[in-house]
């Protein structure tokens, strides 16, 4: 059990590292280039996501933009591009700067950076004050942290509270936190005595996947080559996998590996 429990702390460790080098969803203006003078820095700085998203020949231009755009979304794309470099001092020192200025997806990802130690000395007492602060805004996924949190023993800056941290957790399910819809779809799966509750579980997995989580995505790629709780559609499994594997997702590298050497 001891193995198995590491193992899943790497897998889960990777999750959010994959997390870091992920543009987040947002609401692109399309506009003429006559206006793009008209757009605040953090619209251009947005707009440029599609265009670093086109492939290498994009990366150029669209770094320019946001090295010329002194702004909070310019300083978090240009971090997740440092993350995608493997640069995870300089991309931890990016999101710290961005959430100072005011970007809360930037704010909530240092706080990942601080819980797990990625670019910088582990400080979860710092984080937990990040996702308190930021569930204090309705934040789900800061909320499902402070949940997380919770459960842990006592520590000198929180105590465990096991009702109100399930409380938190189930908020954020139904709040659309891609982890804790994830690891609910997990749990309800695995504790499932029918079909109905294993597509339960399922729908809540397509969920989390559906917001570019790599654990559900690739979970939800092998239930769609399976086709036995989904309807089969290889085609949407591989196109999780690509996501996976450009996030750099070990298993879903493994997993594509694997059966390109079966064929």
């Amino acid at each position: 059990m001891q193995e198995i429990s590491k193992e899943a702390m790497a897998v889960n460790a990777q999750a959010f590292i994959c997390e870091l080098r992920a543009f987040p969803k947002i609401e692109i203006k399309k506009v003429e280039k006559a206006d793009l003078k008209n757009l605040t820095s953090d619209e251009r700085a947005d707009l440029a996501t599609e265009i670093y998203q086109k492939g290498e020949s994009g990366r150029a231009p669209a770094m320019n933009i946001w090295l010329r755009e002194e702004c909070a979304n310019s300083k978090l794309y240009l971090a997740i591009d440092a993350f995608r470099r493997g640069d995870d001092v300089f991309g931890a020192n990016l999101l710290e700067i961005s959430g100072n200025m005011g970007n809360k997806t930037a704010l909530l990802r240092f706080a990942y950076c601080l819980t797990m130690g990625i670019g910088v000395e582990p400080e979860i007492e710092r984080a937990y004050k990040i996702y308190e602060s930021l569930a204090r805004e309705k934040v789900p996924c800061a909320v499902y942290f402070v949940g997380a949190l919770q459960l842990l023993p006592d520590q000198n800056f929180i105590k465990c509270d096991t009702e109100k941290a399930q409380q938190k957790l189930m908020w954020s399910v139904n709040h659309g936190c891609k982890f804790a819809q994830f690891e609910q779809g997990v749990v309800e799966i695995r504790s499932a005595k029918n079909d109905a509750e294993r597509e339960r579980g399922l729908d809540l997995i397509k969920k989390a996947a559906e917001q570019n989580e790599v654990r559900a995505m690739l979970w939800y790629a092998i239930e769609l080559v399976k086709g036995k709780i989904v309807q089969r559609d290889t085609n949407l499994a591989e196109n999780y996998l690509k996501k996976c594997v450009l996030l750099g997702f070990e298993p879903a590298v493994n997993a594509v590996k694997h059966s390109q050497s079966e064929n």
